[in-house]
């Protein structure tokens, strides 16, 4: 079927800043860096449409989300991508991710599955944490080692995407008193729902759409021995009291880059928590860290 694509390039700060607000406004939202491997790359922004009037009218939604943040427009082109089935394009190009124990892979991989490894069903086209980004690759490394020594029963995945951090918590861990993810985006929720029902581990991880924190979900089954949240660097920082306050030991964080790593773990090692270990994938760091 053919598509129309809207492209424009945002700095990794204004993607940061705009992440949101662009993600709530477009379901068909891809981004990936400018210079792969570079952790301060640019962010290539591609929305697809089906139809050309659905593509010009974005244009106008965007250079509006982007008056509101008060960022200069940058060049948005549009264009008539390749009449293909893109859906089997993406299946094409994303491959199985291998990450310690851990296989992820679309449900269209139905052989060569490692019978040795925890096999993670996540949608190719769901765009919320494939396993392909280094943050969440370095997460599952991180719990692929955690979980060699540790068995926590009560586990919060903060900001969940896909749902693939909790969705591995679960399959590793055959009892566990309360899995429970929380994004603000609905639509993550949504996806991280489904795939929890693709891996049948539903009855297993309670997903809700709310602010952080702040939902009465995370209160209510506080408190957590092991807190997940691959976000963004200033998230981590300002979260670091409410991870205390619900965490009653260890917090396992990713998004952030080797530059920005001293300043997202001091305000933890403010409150007595302490590094023990860390996993570096081009640039971006993935790290454990226990309450004293």
């Amino acid at each position: 079927m053919k598509a129309w694509q809207v492209g424009f390039v945002l700095s990794k700060e204004e993607w940061q800043t705009l992440d949101a607000a662009l993600s709530d406004a477009f379901e068909a939202l891809t981004v990936k860096p400018v210079r792969e491997n570079d952790p301060t790359s640019p962010e290539q922004i591609c929305l697809i449409f089906a139809h050309e009037t659905e593509a010009a009218q974005a244009v106008n939604q965007v250079r509006d989300i982007l008056d509101i943040f008060e960022i200069p427009a940058p060049a948005i082109i549009i264009e008539a991508l390749p009449d293909i089935d893109w859906l089997q394009h993406v299946y094409e190009t994303l491959k199985p991710i291998e990450a310690g124990r851990f296989f992820v892979h679309g449900s269209h991989i139905k052989e060569n599955i490692p019978e040795d490894r925890v096999a993670i069903v996540i949608e190719a086209a769901s765009g919320f944490g494939t396993g392909e980004h280094p943050t969440t690759k370095g997460c599952l490394l991180v719990l692929d080692k955690y979980f060699t020594t540790e068995k926590p029963r009560r586990i919060l995945d903060m900001g969940c995407g896909s749902g693939i951090l909790s969705i591995a918590a679960a399959l590793v861990l055959p009892k566990t008193d309360a899995i429970l993810g929380v994004d603000i985006h609905a639509e993550s929720v949504r996806v991280s729902i489904a795939h929890a029902a693709a891996n049948q581990v539903s009855e297993r991880i309670t997903y809700v759409h709310g602010d952080g924190f702040h939902a009465s979900e995370v209160s209510r089954d506080a408190p957590f021995d092991l807190v997940l949240a691959n976000i963004l660097a200033q998230p981590l920082i300002e979260m670091a009291s409410a991870m205390n306050d619900v965490g009653r030991r260890d917090v396992i964080l990713s998004g952030f880059t080797t530059e920005q790593s001293p300043y997202v773990e001091a305000p933890y090692l403010k409150l007595g928590f302490a590094v023990q270990d860390q996993i570096i994938i081009d640039g971006w760091v993935a790290v454990w860290l226990r309450k004293n």
